[in-house]
């Protein structure tokens, strides 16, 4: 008997189908809304501002709308302001597994983090929802929250991204070190070797240095580094070429971290 497997594959769904003697006998389908959406990052579109409740509803190509708290907005004019690329005061660096996908979990600080910097909060704290955004507005977001029932999935502009030993922030300039690494000479050594890589690279973003990366070696970080340069520059070009709304970055399930 002559088995063969044919695989199609597009922005939406992948179908598998499995012939015995060109006869068909098996047909898989797998749609994008059955992978999960945790840690996927969307070019998306506003499709409506809710001043009363300082939030907004954003079109991801998914069954229904994201939600958008004002808190999770980035001020495209203030998001870089005020952040210290040598603050020590960072909480430990390692991801929330709670919500999938690495994606930080809603309502959270310090820690793994959203990427916010002390300037961001202090920028955005006063501004209303619809002096950042607007109904039509394209924006780029990751999902926090899976969607439940009814709900929308829970999104956020702060996206991050989890490593083996790095958390990767597109949208913030800032190095952190997690608390647990004590020693000042590896928290040292291994901002070092993030900051060489990024000016040496033209790398944008900033980096949490996870409690896993103490005493590993420098290759071992520049991987990382290599993976979230490589990647982001992928996402972005993806999201200046296609129309919204669209996935641009889809969480890998096998993901790249190692555990906590």
């Amino acid at each position: 008997m002559n088995k063969e497997m044919i695989i199609s594959t597009s922005g939406h769904e992948t179908m598998a189908a499995i012939l015995e003697d060109d006869q068909v006998v098996e047909i898989f389908v797998e749609r994008d809304q059955s992978l999960g959406a945790a840690g996927n990052i969307y070019k998306g579109r506003v499709s409506k501002v809710l001043p009363g409740m300082q939030a907004a509803f954003v079109n991801l190509g998914l069954e229904r709308d994201g939600f958008l708290y004002v808190a999770d907005v980035i001020d495209p004019l203030a998001s870089m302001d005020g952040i210290d690329a040598d603050d020590d005061g960072d909480g430990d660096a390692e991801p929330d597994t709670k919500n999938g996908g690495g994606a930080p979990s809603a309502g959270s600080g310090g820690g793994r983090g959203r990427g916010r910097g002390r300037g961001r909060d202090r920028n955005q704290s006063d501004l209303p929802i619809d002096k950042l955004l607007t109904a039509g507005q394209e924006i780029v977001v990751q999902v926090v929250k899976e969607p439940l029932g009814t709900k929308g999935a829970r999104i956020t502009s702060h996206v991050s991204i989890p490593g083996r030993f790095l958390v990767f922030m597109p949208t913030v300039d800032h190095i952190g070190v997690s608390r647990k690494i004590a020693s000042r000479d590896q928290r040292g050594r291994l901002r070092r070797i993030v900051r060489d890589f990024r000016t040496e690279h033209g790398m944008p973003g900033g980096v949490i240095i996870r409690t896993a990366a103490a005493d590993r070696p420098e290759e071992d970080i520049i991987s990382d580094l290599t993976y979230f340069h490589e990647l982001w520059t992928e996402t972005v070009k993806k999201g200046e070429n296609r129309r919204a709304p669209v996935c641009i970055h889809r969480e890998e399930s096998s993901g790249r971290e190692a555990p906590a």
